[in-house]
């Protein structure tokens, strides 16, 4: 799998650019769709990032399962963030080269001729990359066996494409009569700005019944859940875009929505967290650390980590070969609800003075308060969290979570409390899955962290001493539009491959040491975690 060429589309204007001087063709744009957000920034061939922009849009939230946007509302925000990220950083559109984007796994749904197929009020038409409506179908899979559900730790996640689409077919039959295609919003996104539809492989190999190793397609599964057709109906292509591989400039269109030009050319991309891990690894290589695991954790939180030789996981998602780079296979362990369990102590908690309260005002109390008593602030409160979403853990039953010693307090004191103590629960969490890195020989003694909780002092050291491993953060950069920007940087012709690209332009990096003294205080923490764990199985079969 070749992804080191820009494609035959892409080579006149590589020549161009080559023949008449670097200084056209300095900067990539790199675009990361997040959960709410979109963001982008600018970098040139070295690597240095200009600022980072960011653009909210709408998403349709109901109940703890059904999340769905308008694909137009995420492309009208993509627009304006990367009009924005390069108006700020002062860089001629004409000397933006190439473009790439990484988003979530939300699932965009098509007809024939490329329009939205709505199945939610107001024309939405893609289903949330955390939406878990499609349990029943994900169980149904589960059942179907086979390698798809082994290389998923033993059970269908309703995360993935195909039960969600399994349940538009059965929930939403007009809908489903209508279907043309359904992309990966990544691959929507690349689309749209092309002008053809492009799926890439690193979304095919991590979200659909697709391994490259065993022959592609899996279309004995996609017989045991009655999706046979399937590959035919939706246009599922035999072979993805590798990441970085050349798809040809803007058009016309895209560019003037976006404010480039049709001499930029856009690259194969990759899902977000993948994203991170391409840009982590880059960080790691830079640091001289050896192996390093990724750790990207925002709303949600994924682990990555990446071997030469095909690996044999055991409760975790993979192996899944060549999604980040050619001859190396990745596993994935991880939480649905990272950042989301913190959003969700803010939106459950009583109004303080004339409104709502935010992350950075509740975390400066935090900061406080650890800084005067360290691990024992709030060690009489304990949370465990909704085990569902869990990377690669087959859960018999939906058990939700629960909080062990709250009291009838409003206060900002209070509320700082929990959101510490459920961070505490996010980071034994997360010592969780290493432990099953572990297991199956994975995993690294260094962590490369990325993603929205990253940006916080006091959290990121929470994680260096709850897992007992060193933490590299980049200093300056976001390894999430780095590896973005590595994709668009070897698309465009500036660098040759993803590894000499991924050497230029890693970041310094900064190191963040566990504790030990910390590590020894949240022993209590761990005990407690593990048996509140037990009880909630008690609990749950009685």
């Amino acid at each position: 799998m070749q992804s080191s060429k820009p494609c035959r589309t892409c080579a006149p204007f590589c020549a161009f650019r080559s023949e008449f001087g670097a200084s056209m063709t300095k900067y990539v744009c790199a675009v990361d769709v997040g959960t709410r957000s979109a963001r982008a920034a600018l970098f040139d061939a070295q690597g240095v990032m200009q600022p980072r922009e960011v653009e909210p849009f709408a998403i349709h939230v109901s109940g703890d399962d059904i999340g769905e946007y308008r694909s137009a509302d995420i492309w009208a925000a993509v627009c304006r963030v990367v009009r924005r990220a390069r108006d700020v950083a002062g860089v001629r559109a004409e000397d933006v080269a190439g473009l790439a984007f990484d988003a979530t796994c939300s699932l965009v749904l098509l007809d024939g001729q490329g329009a939205g197929v709505a199945i939610g009020d107001g024309g939405r038409d893609t289903i949330a990359w955390f939406d878990r409506r499609a349990q029943v179908e994900a169980r149904q899979a589960s059942h179907v066996g086979g390698l798809v559900i082994d290389r998923l730790g033993g059970a269908m996640s309703p995360e993935m494409q195909v039960p969600k689409l399994m349940w538009v077919r059965d929930h939403r039959p007009a809908a489903w009569a209508k279907l043309g295609s359904s992309l990966d919003l990544t691959d929507w996104l690349t689309s749209r700005s092309i002008g053809r539809v492009v799926q890439s492989h690193a979304c095919l190999a991590t979200k659909w019944p697709y391994h490259r190793d065993a022959g592609g397609w899996q279309r004995a599964f996609l017989d045991g859940v009655g999706m046979g057709d399937l590959i035919e109906r939706v246009s599922l292509p035999d072979r993805g875009a590798a990441v970085g591989e050349g798809l040809g400039p803007l058009t016309a269109e895209a560019a003037a929505a976006l404010g480039l030009t049709t001499g930029t050319l856009v690259g194969a991309g990759l899902i977000d967290g993948y994203a991170g891990a391409l840009g982590c690894e880059a960080l790691a290589g830079r640091d001289g650390c050896g192996r390093a695991t990724a750790m990207v954790i925002g709303t949600s939180a994924g682990l990555i980590d990446t071997r030469e030789a095909q690996p044999e996981p055991r409760g975790l998602w993979g192996p899944f070969r060549e999604v980040i780079r050619d001859e190396t296979w990745c596993v994935e362990g991880g939480l649905t609800h990272a950042g989301a369990l913190l959003d969700r102590v803010l939106s459950h908690w009583p109004t303080i003075g004339v409104g709502g309260i935010g992350h950075d005002t509740v975390l400066g109390e935090v900061e406080a308060r650890v800084s005067q008593r360290g691990y024992a602030f709030a060690d009489d409160l304990h949370v465990l969290p909704d085990p569902s979403g869990m990377r690669g853990t087959p859960i018999s039953s939906d058990p939700g979570g629960s909080i062990h010693g709250l009291r009838p307090d409003g206060s900002l004191a209070a509320l700082a409390a929990l959101y510490w103590r459920t961070a505490v629960a996010l980071a034994l969490s997360v010592e969780q899955v290493l432990d099953r890195f572990s297991e199956s020989g994975l995993g690294s003694d260094t962590l490369v962290m990325s993603g929205g909780l990253s940006a916080s002092p006091v959290l990121t050291q929470l994680f260096a001493d709850a897992t007992g491993r060193d933490i590299l953060l980049p200093v300056r950069s976001d390894c999430i539009l780095l590896g973005t920007a590595i994709a668009a940087s070897v698309a465009s012709g500036l660098h040759g491959d993803l590894t000499e690209a991924g050497r230029r332009m890693a970041p310094a990096a900064r190191r963040v040491a566990p504790n030990p003294d910390a590590r020894c205080a949240l022993a209590r923490d761990r005990a407690v975690f593990r048996q509140l764990q037990e009880n909630r199985e008690l609990l749950a079969r009685l």
